[in-house]
């Protein structure tokens, strides 16, 4: 903040023309910043001199914002928007302020102008505009975050979840989004169906992409095909500076101008064109999925009930969905029970019986594979910060027992793999540390 800066430059022991000059760069560098490369600092900082917004819901964005909270933090920004739109659309009649210099460069004698200018529905668009464009996005990294390699139902569980908030800005784009709406409640609706299978999800999407179609048809294409074709002919006509020399008869030239029109309005439409870019990549992965296993059902079936979420966990962290014999086995079950109960249960991990439920669709969709490789290697990584220990490492190994388990105990019925993570560099590295010359070679 101006006020900020102004208090740290005053410290020093700089001369006051010295301070001047220091806090009047570092002011240029701010204001020159938030033109050609605004950050969502800088919009919370305008927002809070609007005096528009209560202080502690701007803070509570700027906190979404800093945490990552895409989701809660869009909803505020619809919030935000609704309220500037309010204004901007209101009837009643607002004064506007400005104090503005104009003056002549002094060296090449062009004219210039410097100053402020405010009025409140002006003011607002300006503040819509940059909510805007953060929002798109935050709805760019809302999308992000959901792995499209491969989808399961727990995947449209999420897809869902946000779903509500793109029909929300649709609404703000004054689009009304009732024929999205029911796709989505569609969708909804499967979800709670247990056998819905992978090919009616597709379908539905399917179905949403056509009504976003139907949407930009009617909202974008149809609205300015014909008016666009006479305005610009008439500037052809007229020799507008940039159409000079062109023939207004040229279809070619109206088709380009026209596609090149469309396409700036689509990209500025509030979160139109990731919205529409998301189904079409849903849609290709559900295709994908539907040809692979066209021929294996009940693989297909498996892989719709798939929750990569539920399939890994740590011995010492709580979740309320896997924390169950079912789900962990019984001595999995025991040790965290054993550990919240403040047992010195050693650090690990815990892969669910999730994963062997659906190993048909695990091991022949090498998406989902991958998956949860990098989620063991993730909780691996956890395991590794917890005990100050490195997996692989010469000089500082991890190892790990395996122990196998069910929800009903079977003694003798499955192996137990000791020391994995050993290997003879790694035997030859340990037993070099005091009280590790035997155990190294003995372990390995």
């Amino acid at each position: 903040k101006p006020e900020k800066i102004k208090e740290i430059i005053e410290t020093g022991d700089a001369d006051e023309r010295d301070k001047i000059r220091a806090f009047s760069l570092v002011r240029m560098f701010q204001l020159l910043t938030k033109k050609y490369n605004p950050q969502p600092i800088d919009l919370i900082y305008d927002l809070e001199n609007s005096n528009l917004f209560e202080l502690e819901r701007i803070k509570l964005l700027n906190n979404h914002i800093s945490h990552k909270n895409f989701k809660e933090a869009l909803e505020m920004i619809m919030e935000f928007k609704d309220r500037l739109t309010e204004i901007i659309l209101s009837p009643e009649k607002t004064v506007a302020t400005e104090n503005i210099y104009f003056k002549r460069h002094i060296a090449a004698g062009i004219p210039s102008m410097y100053g402020v200018y405010k009025e409140t529905k002006f003011d607002a668009l300006s503040l819509s505009m940059r909510l805007e464009s953060l929002g798109v996005s935050l709805f760019e990294q809302l999308v992000e975050g959901i792995d499209l390699n491969f989808i399961t139902k727990s995947t449209i569980i999420k897809i869902l979840s946000f779903m509500p908030l793109f029909l929300q800005a649709l609404q703000l784009e004054g689009i009304p989004p009732h024929k999205l709406s029911t796709k989505v409640n569609m969708l909804r609706t499967g979800t709670g169906i247990k056998l819905f299978s992978i090919d009616q999800y597709h379908d539905i999407f399917l179905n949403m992409s056509k009504a976003m179609q139907g949407l930009i048809k009617e909202y974008y294409i149809d609205t300015h095909r014909n008016n666009f074709q006479i305005i610009m002919r008439q500037m052809i006509k007229h020799g507008h500076e940039d159409f000079k020399n062109h023939d207004p008869n040229d279809k070619t030239l109206l088709f380009k101008l026209s596609e090149n029109f469309l396409r700036a309005q689509l990209s500025s439409a509030f979160g139109l064109q990731v919205f529409d870019t998301f189904i079409s990549k849903v849609i290709n992965t559900l295709q994908s999925e539907v040809e692979r296993f066209r021929n294996k059902k009940a693989i297909l079936n498996l892989l719709t009930t798939y929750n990569p979420d539920l399939t890994v966990t740590q011995l010492h962290d709580e979740n309320s969905a896997i924390d169950n014999q079912i789900m962990l086995g019984n001595k999995a079950h025991w040790l965290k029970r054993l550990s919240s109960f403040g047992f010195p249960v050693p650090k690990g991990l815990v892969i669910t019986t999730e994963v062997y439920r659906c190993t048909e669709a695990i091991l022949g969709y090498k998406n989902i594979l991958k998956n949860l490789y990098k989620r063991v290697t993730v909780e691996i990584s956890k395991l590794e910060r917890a005990t100050g220990k490195k997996f692989g490492s010469p000089q500082n190994p991890l190892l790990l027992s395996v122990r196998s388990g069910a929800a009903i105990s079977m003694p003798g019925m499955m192996d137990t793999f000791l020391n994995v993570g050993i290997n003879r560099e790694i035997c030859e590295g340990l037993s070099r540390q005091k009280h590790f010359e035997w155990a190294a070679w003995d372990c390995y």
